[in-house]
């Protein structure tokens, strides 16, 4: 068994059948004498006696009796006396079961008294004996017991006592015995309930066990309780840790716990488990000691922690080993040891580091993409090295870095000494991994100069100027020019190139100054002008060049002069002052020497300005003023003078406009006028003559309807006119002059259309629909038809009538108000007869003659929801699985309506408790699937109910049958939890012992049972029939005498359901022996009620059986009527009726087990019930009552009768219902009033009469009582408002209907009849104004109304009912007569002028309208019509602008609105006014340029006042009127070489050079003469046109080339001219030729420019110099030309005069580790002549370099390519010339990697191992070094000579055992060999020393959770550690891995196990391995 689990087991239930007597007779009959006492011994019962135990006679009248207690008080709770005072006798009866156990304490014998109530009180003393049966199991004092037992407890001692008590009496029934389950080799349980421990425990292997104990008496009845042992540590181990070895790891320069630590936590415990007593840690101590002060570890917890952080860069090592100790702290003896391993990591806490802080470069500037600069090396402290990237910071700068720290040049182009002479930046070293530290170092990079820079000039044009002072040598002007580049190559020499022609001018070349060299006559008023071209040249070995323009101005003397004598212009009169007439011609050196010109007559009204404008100060008048003006004008520069007349002509203009009178006229037309029919005259005047008079007439407005002649002004009809579209209109007559600009005014002619009847009337809609129920009234209003007739007056006053009905009908069925146009219903509807009526109805106008519009109407007659709803089926079937999810779909029912729309209503489920739900759209749905259970319910049943949501609300329903389908969701179910059966002697093989039998309420195959007998049925004595249940006894069982045998069956029963189900029970078979079946009594009493349902138990009759043998009960006599059962129950077969049958039974039962048998009689008395319920005769009574019938008169009576007699038949009456308003007698029955009455409350009352009998229970019976209220006149008719009122218009039409009165009376029939009449009317009348109909209430108007003599009439009415008295209600009408509107508004004017200003404000108001009305309440409800979308008018008659409208005068100058007042929105009169509003100017308009040539093209030239060039003319335009519109041009700033002629011309007046400048941009102005004035602005772009005018320049005045022979081939380009051309297009074409000595070995490109050679120069013997001249001539229709010379150089050696290298830099490389004199390589300078040798100097790198007189350079000492892979040498070439040439070279060396030996250390490796260390022991580790880069990881290891010993793992160097059995006690030595990949090796020797007095028993091998290749590295700080733990030497002979796997981040981990073999010495002498594992 498993001692820890808990076991509980199959618990053995014993289920005791008690057979307990029920007696009818008492045990005994006696007669009591109160005077005396006595004692009776009743005779003994058997335990569970119930009934009458003693039949007192004898009880004197008048006294009592009762019971006392005898001896034992608590025995009277068993008893009970049943006495009736009076009586004679009295009943001791039991209370309760008598039971033996409870009184066992009195021997099982029962003590009372019976005493009479005197007195005396002398008791009757009586004793009764109950015999014990074993009717009680055994149970235990507790059902569970739980002990502590130590593991030192003795063995066979009594560990727990267990008890069990049985409540039985008697030993044979109360003696246990006990057992427990399950078996166990440590404990027992003995017969009494002892414990007793059989072996010794261990706390540590088991600490609980758990038991089931059985106490069970001689009956076989039993009890259980559990037992539980808890096993009590005792403390005799020592602590442990849970692993030996730990791994912890911390990065460095941390402090505190460790995060990681391997396996697990560091944790020891005490060995005792359940003691667990509290450990101490420590330290015990640390390897390499030095870090001892580096640790703690917490003492209780075992927490190890840092201390002191650690700098791994700073230790030797980054592992460390932590020995700690653990120990109990009651006993410190007592300790555990483990090591832990600590691993220091790298943290990333070293910034990478340079070689150098700063370098600084030089290097020349314009350098190629990549040359190289220098390389920077960085180094990182931390694991690993540097790992990251280089960059260059900022990114801008033009360098780059590469990996290796080489730095590159990025940008050539940057390297511009000119613009940088210096690049400082940073190198930037980012390390990879975080925290990412960032290290720079600082460059700096000079760049050295080269001439790449030519002259600037710091003005591209210079002028100077010469006046008549001038002297030879003045100066004039000083040109500047800069060059950025250093040394000579930034000094510049200036000269003049050309434009110097006549020798005027000099310049000094060092200093650009400019002097006159000789004197240069002067002209007379003009200005002379001298371009010159100057370059600068800097000094660089190739020179550059460049070159700027001065001009030198020479103005002559001035002396002023008018270009004419006499001037003409002419100027508009009214012109604003400045009105420019001319512009004056003169001659003058304005631009040296200012002149002035003055207006010298009509000063006042001319004036004149600087630059020869002449312009008016004032306004000129043709009319009032001089027509003619001759005015002298003068010039003069202060010393001389000139003067000239001006002629100036006024001519008149058009300033007068036509003038109407009246200016605003208004005529009418009607509007069946013809065209062309004349309207009116409108004619306006002009003061003007001439054509400035003559007036033309146009007309604005009209729409096209109205022609004006434009000659007379006769207005006249132009098209036709419908008055109906338009009333009115409103023109506008426009009179104009021929004057130019013409002159305008207007007038307004409003023009009023009069109407004709030309409109028939027009329905608002051409059909009319209307829906009418047809249960609508007679009477009801249906429609209001509406016909519009645009006419006027009676022309457009409208009659209505109906003039075809169909169907038709006699009478008809509608009637139409011939004024309102109302379609009233005067006859009865009925849909079923027509359900549609369609009405021709006729509209007639006033007019003469009438004018008449049809239409229709279409009465639908609505029909009345009077079909229910119907559903597709009266009953649905489905089926569905039961257990069917909530929510799932089952069915969808269909519901029809036959009436209009179908069915619109609500579906719902009855009853609401139906599992069921459904939706609008008929589906149903499972609302709660719990109830789906077939089981419960197969067929669930229900209703659907559909219900209109209209009234009559029908309702329909549908039956919904829903059939669940099975699902296995029952598990079988025995019909017993336990069956019993018994074995006699007589058993046969086969016979039937018992048969079970389980249900499962599944269906089908689902519910189909199969049996098994699960256990229980070891010894094979039964089966099971798999379908019966039926248990059958397979081989005879044998019995001993006097021993029951008991065997406990578990039967299983499992359904065939695809996921089958199962149950189980118990069946107690028993084997017992022989007995005699008897009855305890002969004679039995029972009592029943009659009517009791067949199988009613009377009594059970006890007898005496044994369980083990069957007995048969039967009934002997009256078996028709009764019935026992096999325990003694004594039952009914029929129903007993006391009235019919007899009253008394007596039937004999008999009792057999088939050999003895027994008989009794059982004596049956039948009691009477109550069985019959009233009887109402009849059940249903209708009366009727008056509503004022008294309280307490009756109604009637209602009786009911009872078949029973006494007081089963007294029956007792009341009521339900009628809500307190009646009352019945409870005896006779009696119906009466109980409250008053109200029939309009409540006309009936349904009560129901109840009728109870007085029996027990009570039977009642209902019968229903309709009392039916009957009407009495006690209601006052009663109208629905207290005052009606109405509002009747003065012309209503007499026999309109004004209102309908209505007026309720509650009464029924005649008393409810309600007729009306006016019996007042004030003001009163005669006749009456009005009539009420008596029966319908309405009121009718009868008598016209006049709203001037009475405003409004009050009318008294009544309401009368026709009861007898009749009553009467009371109510009034107030009637109100409306005016009617017949004034219309009227104007303050006809005509309304105004003028606003064009930039009005949008919103602004302008205008009031002044409107009255003399109906009452004015204009105040009025309103204006009026169309305009720029203003608007409110209901008051303000004008104002439109909010989101502003105003243009050059748009529209003017609107003319007609603006109609219309007094109220319906029938309203109306007014007309005109609203004339002009539109005054405003200066809002810019000037507008035309459109203008972009850009003008323009000849260059040299353009002059006198001879300008016409550009365009541009004449603005302003929309404007007046000065607003006047416009100006002119140039925004003064510009010498343009300008405006007055009529807009602009002309070139200035020299005009393209080459100078090419295009202009002139800004032009245009300004109006408003106010405020108003400006634009536009620029005019000036292209010139090219004109040949320049000559081709070289770029250089000379070209030279050298070339040697040897480099000569056919083609080869040697130079290329160069020249070009200022000009444009083909002017600036040029071609090339030579003009002089030509040469047969060159040719020069005529396009290109290109000198090639001809031939590859084989035929040249000697240096030839070839001399030409060159000329570059243009493409320009004059072609200019210019010449060069071309010098060409063809030499046979040299191609320089200076020295130079024949390369700037060399590239040599030589391989490492060569001797000193090594060649490196040769550089080579030529001097340029054989006259002259070159030496050469090395200037870097002298102590490992040199360099021979021949170029060639040598090292110095051996090159180690592992210490410097790049050196940079600068050599230096000196030629012999007098002074010398110089010039350097740079030469790149780079050092090759080559193979070099190996290389081990020279001390002799010594090692030490025992003979028995085994195959691949470690004996030492050999490391060689290689000096070549990447080889040394390449390196083999062998041994120089096989050995049987020993052997080298090749890429380690690890030299382990092979076996060293052999060589004990002796030291050998191995040569051992390290090879390169290129065969290169080096050989060390190792000696060993072997260790023979050694055994393999005497190896402990331990286990590390640690790699192998971290153990072998730690292997003497492992010696170290485990020496110190065990206190002896330690040699670690042996380390191999167990597992292998690892995982990478900055240093390797595993969790991988190492096995670590090991010996230990004390003294020198070997520790058994026993004793070290102790």
């Amino acid at each position: 068994m498993d001692p820890g689990r808990s076991f509980w087991g199959p618990l053995l239930v014993v289920v005791a059948v008690c057979v307990c007597a029920v007696s009818g007779d008492p045990l005994v009959t006696s007669t009591i004498n109160c005077d005396q006492s006595s004692e009776i011994k009743l005779p003994a019962v058997q335990e569970g006696y119930t009934g009458d135990v003693e039949l007192v006679n004898g009880i004197p009248a008048a006294v009592g009796v009762k019971l006392m207690t005898y001896v034992f008080p608590t025995h009277l709770e068993f008893l009970e006396l049943i006495f009736t005072p009076g009586d004679n006798t009295a009943t001791v009866r039991t209370k309760k079961p008598l039971d033996a156990d409870i009184l066992a304490n009195s021997d099982s014998t029962l003590y009372y008294s019976v005493i009479c109530d005197d007195t005396n009180k002398l008791g009757n003393l009586r004793t009764l004996k109950i015999n014990d049966i074993n009717d009680n199991s055994p149970v235990f004092q507790s059902k569970f017991y739980n002990v502590t037992v130590s593991e030192t407890q003795t063995v066979d001692s009594k560990v727990l006592q267990v008890t069990a008590v049985d409540a039985d009496s008697t030993p044979e029934n109360n003696r246990v015995t006990y057992s427990m389950e399950p078996t166990s080799e440590d404990f027992m349980v003995t017969n009494t309930g002892a414990f007793i421990l059989k072996r010794r425990l261990n706390y540590n292997l088991v600490q609980k066990y758990d038991f089931i104990v059985t106490a069970k008496d001689n009956g076989g009845l039993n009890d259980t309780a559990g037992v539980q042992f808890y096993i009590e540590d005792f403390d005799n181990l020592n602590p442990y840790f849970s692993h030996n070895q730990y791994q912890a790891f911390i990065p460095e320069n941390k402090a505190g716990a460790f995060q990681n630590i391997q396996p697990e936590a560091i944790k020891a415990q005490d060995g005792d488990t359940g003691i667990n007593m509290a450990l101490t840690y420590s330290i015990s101590a640390v390897s390499p000691d030095k870090y001892q002060s580096n640790f703690n570890i917490d003492s209780s917890s075992g927490a190890l922690t840092v201390v002191t952080a650690f700098d791994r860069e700073e230790m030797d090592s980054s592992v460390i080993s932590v020995s700690i100790k653990a120990a109990q702290t009651d006993d410190s003896l007592k300790t555990a040891d483990a090591l832990v391993s600590v691993t220091v990591e790298d943290v990333n806490d070293n910034a990478p580091e340079f070689d150098q802080s700063n370098y600084n470069i030089e290097l020349p500037e314009n350098s190629p993409v990549n040359t190289v600069l220098f390389r920077a090396t960085v180094t990182d402290l931390d694991q690993g090295g540097f790992v990251g990237t280089l960059q260059i910071v900022p990114e801008s700068a033009p360098f780059s870095v590469g990996s290796d720290g080489t730095v590159r040049v990025k940008n050539s182009t940057s390297l511009d000494r000119e613009k940088a002479e210096r690049f400082t930046f940073q190198i930037e070293a980012t390390e990879k991994d975080p925290p990412n530290n960032v290290t720079s170092a600082q460059v700096s990079v000079t760049l050295l100069d080269e001439n790449d820079n030519s002259p600037s000039f710091n003005s591209s044009k210079y002028e100077g100027k010469v006046f008549a002072d001038q002297t030879v040598g003045m100066l004039l002007v000083q040109v500047k020019a800069e060059d950025p580049d250093a040394g000579v190559n930034g000094q510049i020499t200036y000269f003049v190139d050309f434009g110097n022609n006549d020798g005027y001018f000099s310049i000094d070349e060092n200093t650009g100054v400019i002097s006159l060299a000789k004197l240069i006559p002067l002209v007379e008023n003009r200005i002379l002008e001298f371009p010159l071209y100057v370059t600068a040249r800097d000094g660089g070995t190739i020179s550059r060049s460049s070159s700027a323009q001065v001009t030198i101005l020479a103005p002559g003397d001035s002396k002023p002069q008018f270009l004419q004598k006499t001037y003409r212009g002419t100027v508009e009169e009214e012109q604003e002052p400045g009105a420019l007439i001319t512009k004056v011609s003169f001659l003058a050196v304005t631009a040296e020497v200012p002149v002035t010109l003055e207006v010298k007559t009509e000063g006042d009204k001319f004036s004149i300005s600087s630059t020869g404008e002449f312009t008016t100060k004032v306004k000129l008048d043709f009319d009032v003023a001089p027509h003619n003006y001759s005015v002298e004008i003068s010039i003069s520069d202060g010393v001389n003078s000139d003067t000239a007349v001006v002629e100036v002509q006024v001519t008149d203009v058009n300033d007068n406009s036509p003038v109407f009178a009246p200016d605003s006229v208004t005529k009418s037309v009607p509007e069946d006028a013809e065209v062309g029919s004349n309207v009116t005259v409108v004619s306006a005047t002009d003061k003007d003559s001439s054509f400035n008079k003559e007036i033309r007439y146009s007309l604005r407005g009209g729409e096209g309807r109205f022609f004006i002649d434009p000659v007379s002004g006769m207005v006249s009809v132009a098209g036709p006119l419908d008055r109906e579209t338009k009333a009115e209109y409103s023109l506008l007559v426009v009179a104009e002059d021929q004057g130019r600009p013409a002159r305008s005014a207007t007038a307004t002619l409003l023009v009023q259309v009069s109407d004709v009847n030309d409109n028939v009337p027009k329905f608002s809609e051409a059909e009319y629909q209307v829906e009418v129920s047809e249960t609508e009234s007679v009477g009801k209003s249906l429609l209001t038809l509406s016909a519009l007739d645009p006419d006027e007056g009676v022309n457009g006053r409208v009659t209505y009538n109906i003039f075809q009905q169909s169907p038709s009908s006699d009478p008809a069925v509608f009637e139409l108000d011939s004024s309102s146009g109302t379609l009233r219903l005067v006859q009865a509807l009925d849909h079923n007869e027509v359900k549609e009526y369609s009405l021709k109805v006729q509209a007639s106008d006033g007019g003469s003659p009438s004018l008449v519009g049809n239409g229709s109407v279409v009465v639908k007659v609505k029909d009345v929801n009077n079909n229910p709803p119907e559903f597709s089926k009266e009953r649905y079937d489905v089926a569905v699985p039961e257990n069917l999810a909530s929510g799932a779909s089952i069915l969808t029912l269909e519901v029809t309506d036959k009436d209009e729309g179908g069915f619109v209503g609500t579906l719902q489920i009855i009853p609401e408790s139906a599992p069921f739900s459904i939706s609008s759209d008929g589906t149903i749905r499972v609302k709660n699937s719990t109830a789906l259970d077939r089981e419960d319910n197969e067929r669930i049943t229900f209703q659907v109910e559909a219900r209109e949501t209209k009234p009559p609300n029908h309702v329909a329903t549908a039956n919904v049958n829903v059939t669940l389908l099975d699902e296995n969701d029952n598990s079988p179910k025995f019909t017993s939890n336990k069956y019993s059966s018994k074995v006699y002697s007589n058993q046969t093989e086969g016979m039937l012992l018992v048969k079970v039998e389980a249900e499962d309420p599944d269906a089908a195959v689902n519910g189909q049972i199969k049996y098994s007998i699960d256990f229980g049925n070891q010894n094979g004595y039964f089966s099971i029939d798999e379908n019966t249940g039926a248990i059958t006894l397979v081989k005879i069982i044998p019995v001993e005498a006097h021993k029951n045998l008991d065997f406990l069956l578990f039967i299983k029963a499992t359904d065939g359901g695809v996921v089958s189900r199962s149950a189980s029970t118990q069946v107690d078979i028993a084997v017992v022996a022989d007995s005699k079946p008897q009855f305890t009594q002969n004679t039995y009493r029972g009592t029943i009620e009659e009517e009791r349902d067949p199988g009613t138990m009377i009594l059970k009759v006890d007898f005496l059986a044994t369980a083990e043998v069957p007995v048969t009960l039967e009934v002997k006599t009256e078996g028709d009527k009764f019935s026992i059962s096999s325990t003694g129950e004594f039952t009914t077969k029929v129903k007993l009726d006391f009235d019919v049958a007899p009253h008394n039974y007596s039937v004999e039962i008999s009792i057999s087990d088939g050999v003895n048998s027994d008989t009794a009689v059982v004596e049956v008395q039948v009691t009477d019930v109550n069985d019959n319920s009233p009887v109402f005769a009849p059940d249903s009574v209708t009366k009727s009552v008056p509503e004022d019938a008294e309280v307490g008169s009756n109604v009637t009576v209602v009786s009911a009768t009872d078949k029973d007699s006494s007081f089963n038949k007294e029956i007792r009456y009341s009521l339900r219902g009628g809500e307190g308003r009646f009352f019945i007698d409870p005896v006779s029955g009696m119906v009466s009033v109980a409250g008053p009455l109200d029939r309009e409350t409540k006309a009936e009352y349904s009560l129901l009469v109840v009728a109870e009998d007085q029996g027990r229970p009570a039977r009642s019976a209902t019968a229903t009582l309709l009392v039916q209220v009957s009407d009495v006149n006690d209601n006052v008719p009663k109208f629905s408002e207290a005052e009606y009122q109405v509002e009747v218009s003065e012309t209503e039409s007499v026999g309109k209907s004004l209102l309908t009165l209505s007026a309720l009376d509650p009464d029924e029939g005649v008393n409810g009849r309600v007729t009306y009449n006016i019996f007042q009317q004030s003001p009163s009348s005669d006749p009456a104004v009005f009539e009420l109909d008596s029966s319908s209430g309405t009121l009718r108007l009868v008598q016209a109304l006049d709203h001037n003599e009475v405003k409004e009439y009050s009318l008294k009415v009544q309401a009368s009912d026709g009861g007898s008295p009749s009553l009467v209600g009371n109510g009034s009408v107030v009637v109100k007569v409306k005016d009617v509107n017949n004034n219309p508004p009227e104007f303050s004017k006809e005509r309304y002028d105004l003028a606003v200003p064009e930039n009005l404000a949008s919103g602004a108001s302008i205008l009031t309208l002044e409107v009255t009305d003399k109906d009452e309440g004015g204009f105040s409800n009025g309103y204006f019509i009026y169309s305009s979308e720029t203003f608007d008018i409110n209901k008051q008659g303000v004008v104002s602008l439109r909010k989101d409208v502003t105003l243009d005068r050059e748009t529209k100058d003017n609107y003319k609105l007609q603006v109609v007042a219309v007094d109220q929105a319906t029938d309203g009169q109306s007014a007309t006014a005109q609203l004339n509003i002009t539109v005054l100017d405003y200066n809002d308009n810019t000037p507008q340029f035309p459109s203008i040539p972009d850009p003008l093209d323009v000849p260059e030239g040299d353009y002059t006042e006198e001879n300008p060039y016409e550009l365009t003319r541009i004449v603005p335009t302003d929309a404007d009127l007046g000065p607003n519109g006047e416009v100006t041009i002119s140039l925004a700033s003064p510009q010498p070489l343009f300008k405006f002629r007055e009529d807009g011309m602009l002309l070139a007046v200035g020299e005009l050079d393209r080459e100078t400048r090419e295009t202009y941009d002139l800004v032009v102005k245009a300004s109006d003469k408003g106010s405020p004035q108003r400006e634009n602005i536009t620029i005019i772009r000036i292209l010139l046109g090219d004109v040949n005018d320049n000559r081709p320049e070289f770029s250089s005045s000379s070209y030279v080339s050298t070339i040697l022979v040897k480099d000569a081939e056919k083609g080869k380009v040697l130079l290329t001219l160069s020249a070009t051309d200022r000009d444009a297009g083909n002017n600036s074409a040029v071609t090339y030729s030579i003009v002089a000595g030509s040469s047969p070995y060159l040719t020069l490109d005529s396009l290109t420019g290109e000198v090639s050679l001809t031939s590859d120069l084989a035929d040249l013997t000697k240096d030839t110099t070839v001399n030409m001249t060159v000329m570059a001539k243009d493409h320009g229709q004059t072609p200019l030309s210019t010449t060069a010379s071309v010098i060409v150089n063809l030499r046979i050696a040299s191609l320089v005069e200076g020295v130079a290298f024949q390369s700037a830099s060399y590239n040599f490389s030589l391989p490492e580790n060569l001797p000193t004199g090594a060649t490196v390589g040769m550089v080579k300078a030529s001097s340029g002549s054989d006259l002259y040798h070159v030496t050469y100097t090395l200037k870097t790198s002298t102590d490992l370099f040199s360099i021979d007189a021949s170029g060639t350079i040598l090292t110095k000492t051996a090159l180690d390519k592992e210490q410097q892979e790049w050196y940079f040498l600068d050599v230096e070439a000196v030629d012999s010339r007098t002074p010398p040439t110089s010039a350097t070279a740079v030469v790149r060396v780079q050092v090759e990697d080559v193979n070099e030996s190996p290389q081990f250390p020279p001390e002799v490796y010594k090692a030490s191992i025992f003979s028995i260390a085994p195959y691949k022991t470690s004996v030492v580790y050999i490391k060689a070094s290689d000096p070549d880069v990447g080889d040394e990881a390449q390196l083999v290891y062998s041994l120089s000579a096989d050995s049987p010993y020993f052997d080298v793992d090749p890429s380690s160097g690890l030299v382990y055992v092979v076996s060293a059995v052999a060589l004990a006690g002796q030291t050998v030595a191995v040569e051992v060999k390290a090879t390169d990949p290129q065969e290169l090796y080096a050989t060390t020797k190792v000696e060993v020393s072997v260790q023979g007095s050694v055994s393999s028993s005497d190896v402990v091998t331990i286990s590390l959770n640690l790699p192998a290749n971290v153990v072998e590295k730690k292997v003497p700080d492992l010696e170290k550690s485990l020496g110190s733990v065990l206190g002896w030497t330690v040699n670690i002979i042996d380390v191999s891995s167990f597992t292998g796997g690892a995982t990478e981040s900055r240093s390797l981990r595993s969790a991988a196990k190492t096995l670590v073999s090991f010996i230990s010495l004390q003294d020198g002498v070997i520790v058994s391995s026993e004793d070290v594992t102790e």
